[in-house]
């Protein structure tokens, strides 16, 4: 019952309205670029894409060495709870939590993977 009243009062602050005076017109320019895609700026996809791919195995090779020197330690209760919590969060919500201290960064992405993947790690290595 408490939610629904917070929904009820956060309902009065929301941004709900309609931005677009015709949305079957803005619905047929969508599906009609999903039919007709427009590849102009192919080098700059290409290069978003090896970024990205960049980002991730500089995450996931910083958190295998992370998750090796971890596993040393991995018997250690505070070390093995604190592995637990980290493995808990998801990507995303490290990306969000990391976004707030360095922006768009690709330091946030590195680390948002980097530290999950050190925590599976150290449980992998340690048993």
């Amino acid at each position: 019952m408490l939610f629904v009243i917070i929904a009820i009062v956060c309902l009065f602050f929301s941004d709900i309205a309609i931005t677009t005076l015709h949305p079957w017109k803005e619905m047929a320019r969508l599906a009609q670029g999903m039919v007709t895609p427009d590849f102009t700026g192919y080098k700059e996809i290409a290069y978003a894409l090896m970024q990205t791919i960049a980002f991730a195995m500089v995450g996931v090779s910083l958190g295998a060495v992370a998750g090796f020197f971890l596993s040393f330690i991995f018997d250690n209760r505070l070390v093995h709870m604190s592995c637990a919590v980290l493995r808990s969060v998801h990507e995303l919500f490290w990306a969000l939590i990391f976004l707030q201290f360095f922006g768009l960064h690709p330091l946030t992405g590195v680390l948002a993977i980097a530290i999950p993947f050190a925590a599976i790690c150290a449980k992998v290595y340690a048993e």
